[in-house]
């Protein structure tokens, strides 16, 4: 699911673990949704709607943006990216599905009941392991597959079997709404997992965070056109804000790596498994009764879903269906892509030469304050050599002069010493005569 270039280790059983725990985070915030906002204060479909995606979508954006800050989200885009044209148009389409597929779903809530509603919504994506099932070239698993995913099929019609009340004239329309839901929420999977391996998983998450909050903007308009917030107290924004959390902020949160690890055939199963959780929580939290055939759904959805999931991960191609395949560019697109790569390039150029002539000059400046630096230290060593040799011809001279005074004191010690020895041969030559 995620792109090509990632080289993470893939766990299909962690992934569908993740995925029961995406889908019980869902299944709260539309409980949430559907009996304290819809039900307990009276809100409309637009304005619990409003309030529900605008806080999920600022939740969303503002962990996507603390992801960035801390430097484990960034661009991560592929080596094949894909062109920007086709990259806009993924992401509108990103946009029209949730935007689309959540005014359908809520559309669906006001006129049929929740379990109704979800039943019909979650088993839609069921053909995504049925296709995937029949593209991986097994016609016999593809056959078990198309089996068990009709078998599960059934476990919904016989879990959503109302109790009592007579459908109104509304409950076929509320029936289509879900049903159109459920093909989106079917097309959403292969949709944004193009999206992810053509412009990256933190591309596609801003998409989705960006498109979320846009549904609860547009929502808000249409309260601002229909009588306003007047309807707001503290209770019903702390309600607003923690249906967002687990609707939104978490799902997604917890959807990708699911993806992921399991694939999104197998993800699709999971989604199925979601009217079950979703009976499993009005049993715990909201009072709602079960009955016998009910109960004989839960138990054809948990066979049927864990049977084709089973199957799926054994599958070895775990991608989704076909539904929106990246055709091969015409001509213009290619010629598009190709002046635009030329422009980038041109752009990396210019800056690479500049960044070229600015080390140039880095250099040769660096280079001249060396040389200057070194003459400055050369002159030094010239001065103080000078100074030395000056020394050193004055300390020749002081000794020359004390050579010649000693050379000039031998001398006239010699005088003195001829001259005593002369005097002595001449008191030696007098004697005799003295004596006669």
């Amino acid at each position: 699911m995620t792109n090509k270039n990632s080289a993470r280790t893939r766990y299909p059983w962690w992934g569908v673990v993740l995925g029961l725990s995406d889908r019980l985070s869902s299944a709260g915030g539309k409980a949430i949704l559907d009996n304290r906002l819809i039900g307990a204060n009276g809100l409309q479909v637009h304005q619990a709607t409003a309030l529900e995606a605008t806080f999920g979508g600022l939740l969303l954006l503002l962990r996507i943006f603390l992801w960035k800050l801390t430097g484990k989200g960034g661009d991560d885009r592929p080596a094949a990216e894909m062109p920007r044209r086709s990259r806009r148009l993924f992401a509108l389409m990103t946009f029209g599905v949730i935007g689309a597929d959540k005014a359908l779903l809520f559309a669906a809530l006001a006129i049929i009941p929740f379990s109704t509603a979800g039943g019909i919504y979650y088993t839609v994506p069921l053909l995504i392991p049925v296709i995937a099932g029949f593209r991986s070239g097994n016609r016999g698993r593809a056959g078990l597959l198309a089996l068990f995913a009709a078998a599960a099929a059934v476990g919904v019609v016989l879990l959503v079997q109302r109790d009592g009340a007579t459908p109104g004239s509304g409950y076929p329309l509320g029936v289509i709404f879900a049903l159109l839901a459920g093909g989106l929420r079917t097309l959403y999977l292969p949709v944004t997992d193009r999206l992810i391996k053509g412009a990256g998983r933190f591309y596609t998450e801003t998409v989705i965070g960006w498109s979320t909050l846009s549904v609860g903007l547009l929502a808000g308009g249409i309260v601002m056109l229909t009588g306003g917030f007047a309807f707001l107290s503290w209770g019903i924004v702390l309600w607003a804000v923690l249906a967002g959390l687990l609707n939104n902020t978490l799902t997604r949160i917890i959807q990708m790596p699911a993806r992921e690890h399991a694939g999104d055939a197998v993800y699709a199963v999971i989604l199925t498994v979601s009217p079950l959780i979703a009976t499993l929580v009005g049993l715990a939290f909201l009072d709602t009764r079960i009955l016998p055939i009910q109960w004989a759904g839960v138990v054809v959805i948990t066979v049927a879903a864990a049977a084709v999931a089973q199957i799926s991960l054994s599958l070895k191609d775990r991608s989704p269906a076909p539904l929106i395949e990246l055709s091969s560019a015409g001509p213009e697109a290619v010629l598009q892509h190709a002046l635009e790569e030329r422009g980038k390039v041109l752009e990396t150029l210019e800056r690479l030469t500049q960044e070229f002539a600015d080390c140039e000059a880095a250099v040769a400046q660096a280079t001249r304050r060396v040389a200057e630096a070194r003459l400055a230290k050369a002159r030094a060593d010239a001065e103080k050599a000078e100074s030395t040799a000056v020394k050193a011809r004055t300390e020749a001279q002081r000794a020359t002069a004390q050579a010649q005074t000693a050379a000039a004191q031998q001398e006239a010690a010699e005088a003195a010493v001829r001259t005593a020895m002369e005097e002595l041969r001449r008191a030696q030559a007098n004697t005799p005569a003295t004596e006669s």
